[in-house]
């Protein structure tokens, strides 16, 4: 339930009643498409007042699957048709009712969820009662699914799988003392055995205070969550007008040093920023370009200053984890890094994975916090040594630990560590 930011309080106010509406939704054996009675019936396009479509949010020209490939169930004739099992077998999914506020969008939507547990595929409709609707709901239809597309038209890259959306407005109004709106719709989800969707959508003037309360409060969470989106954005952009000239300024060889420190500082890569105040010229300008990279992509995504920090902290190890592999690291940068990631900093491949495998600032200096542990039981007398120093600088040295005496007492301390609370 959605409407105009500040109309949840007019709304519980109004004595308007609210109408009742009703959405059924079936699954059918066979699409719309496989009718043979479609020849002699004009799809939903016909009967569209807006149609659009977007690709990865972009607009596009619109395809058939909903516009061209759904139809009406215009007559008694033909819903008689169709459920003598015309469409094969059907199976409800589902019977929704709300209460239909005046001002306000009643929506509901189904989803198909992937693999990674994240909607990919939808069906959503729209019950509009505007203000000045003269007795009738508009009424709207939203399919959204993924293609594969190729943005760059290289045959050498794969497509990439791409949000894709389609939506009518139609130009049926639906009355509380007119016939149901029957439609035939193509299926937008891949599971399962069902092909097409039945849908049915009708609305009556009967009131449920239960429903009515419901949808007030529906009305509320959304006016909620737009004034926290609003938040959202206004801070996204404050962040964009504050890192943007720095960003820019990594081009810069007389500004660049001082824009890597500010940025680095600014986010909390504490790696950066020591880079930013000790490496040469050459090296500065290799890791400006990587900051650049890192940031600049990153900062249309809205992301948080954790977050950014996280992106210039990784494409910084990943810049000295090659440098180290190469054999082309600096011994005064190397001296950061170490005194920095302490003993995992001496392998250009643990580098390499924590990059990869941390998500955040938090879990990287964990990650270097056990790492450095680990190297406690370590067989080299001088890699204990360094891991221990490096954790008694940090305050997290295990208690009556000596990384010189012998095995069984390292590991009795380490033993007795793990079990302290």
């Amino acid at each position: 339930m959605t409407a105009p930011l500040g109309a949840a309080q007019r709304l519980a106010q109004s004595s308007t009643p609210a109408w009742t509406a009703t959405i059924h939704l079936r699954a059918t054996e066979f699409a719309p498409s496989q009718l043979e009675w479609r020849a002699a019936h004009t799809p939903l396009s016909a009967h569209a007042s807006l149609i659009s479509a977007e690709l990865g949010g972009a607009p596009v020209e619109p395809r058939v699957q909903l516009a061209d490939g759904a139809w009406r169930v215009e007559s008694a004739r033909d819903a008689q048709w169709l459920a003598d099992g015309a469409l094969g077998r059907t199976r409800d999914l589902d019977r929704f009712e709300g209460a239909l506020l005046e001002g306000t969008t009643l929506r509901a939507q189904w989803n198909e969820v992937g693999q990674a547990a994240v909607a990919t595929r939808a069906l959503r409709v729209e019950l509009g009662r505007p203000a000045d609707s003269a007795g009738a709901a508009q009424v709207a239809l939203v399919f959204d699914g993924e293609v594969d597309f190729d943005h760059d038209s290289d045959p050498a890259s794969a497509p990439v799988r791409t949000p894709r959306r389609e939506a009518l407005r139609l130009d049926f109004a639906l009355r509380p003392a007119g016939e149901p709106l029957r439609l035939l719709l193509p299926s937008p989800f891949v599971s399962g055995e069902a092909r097409g969707l039945s849908l049915e959508l009708s609305v009556d003037s009967r009131e449920s205070s239960e429903a009515r309360a419901l949808a007030l409060e529906r009305c509320a969470a959304s006016e909620r969550g737009a004034r926290e989106q609003q938040r959202a954005l206004a801070a996204h952009e404050a962040r964009r007008a504050e890192l943007e000239p720095g960003i820019e300024a990594l081009d810069d060889p007389a500004r660049a040093r001082a824009a890597l420190l500010q940025l680095a500082l600014r986010t909390g890569a504490e790696l950066a920023a020591e880079l930013a105040l000790s490496c040469s010229d050459s090296d500065l300008a290799a890791l400006g370009a990587s900051a650049r990279t890192a940031l600049s992509a990153s900062l249309d995504a809205r992301l948080e200053l954790d977050a950014l920090g996280w992106r210039l902290e990784r494409a910084t190890l990943r810049a000295l984890a090659a440098q180290k592999e190469a054999r082309a690291l600096p011994y005064e940068i190397e001296g950061v890094l170490l005194r920095l990631t302490g003993e995992l900093g001496r392998s250009a491949a643990a580098l390499e994975d924590v990059a990869q495998t941390c998500a955040s600032l938090a879990e990287f200096r964990a990650r270097l916090a056990a790492e450095n542990r680990i190297f406690l039981d370590d067989a080299s007398a001088a890699a204990r040594v360094r891991a221990f120093d490096w954790l008694a600088a940090r305050g997290q040295a295990p208690a009556g630990y000596d990384p010189l005496a012998p095995a069984h007492e390292r590991r009795a301390a380490l033993e007795a560590a793990e079990k302290a609370p």
